[in-house]
């Protein structure tokens, strides 16, 4: 997904976007990979970069304010993210970060399942938490957002194509389209490789 600024609105993002939020303020701090130089990349420096890479901003200004203060602040020394934003002077983002933690999500609701076993007894299987599979989870989470955005853009360009089918515009015009469409098509299959056919639950 390249864009100069991608403005990301709707419920499904907003969604999306809220489940990287509540990873940034819960996690953020967390390392996620180590990287081929030897130093670690956390949780919240992984999804910066991601969201930099697109130049994707959001609709709602508070979150790309939590998103700049997380920026600007992350190397602090002893920096939390979760003391920083509950603590925050913005009273706006404060309660941003206090609904974030504490707003209700599956995956570590559920670190228990029960099975039967081969002689009828129930046993308990531990689950994975999200903190212990942050490193699939992040990523995911990225892809999905990109993904929102990317059938976004072609839903645009496909009402664009139609508009200009319909007033027999330039052909030149109705070409780039076309080809602006087949792009995004393309990027968006292999999107859809990435992320395969699972389904992460919403946070």
């Amino acid at each position: 997904v390249n864009s100069e600024t991608s403005l990301l609105s709707g419920s499904v993002v907003d969604t999306e976007t809220r489940n990287l939020l509540k990873v940034m303020v819960r996690y953020g701090e967390r390392t996620l990979f180590s990287l081929e130089d030897g130093s670690n990349q956390t949780v919240g420096e992984f999804i910066l970069q991601e969201l930099g890479i697109d130049h994707i901003v959001f609709e709602n200004p508070l979150y790309n304010e939590f998103i700049e203060e997380y920026r600007q602040h992350q190397h602090d020394t002893d920096f939390i993210a979760e003391k920083f934003f509950k603590f925050h002077p913005n009273s706006a983002l404060s309660q941003l970060a206090i609904n974030l933690i504490t707003e209700k999500y599956t995956l570590s609701k559920i670190h228990y399942r029960f099975q039967v076993s081969e002689n009828a007894k129930i046993k308990e299987v531990e689950i994975p938490t999200d903190a212990d599979r942050l490193y699939e989870l992040v990523p995911r989470l990225i892809l999905e957002l990109k993904n929102s955005l990317l059938e976004e853009h072609i839903r645009q360009t496909v009402l664009k194509l139609k508009h200009a089918c319909e007033q027999k515009e330039d052909m030149s015009k109705i070409k780039e389209l076309m080809d602006y469409c087949d792009a995004l098509n393309t990027i968006k299959r292999d999107l859809a490789k990435s992320l395969g056919d699972s389904v992460i639950n919403k946070l």
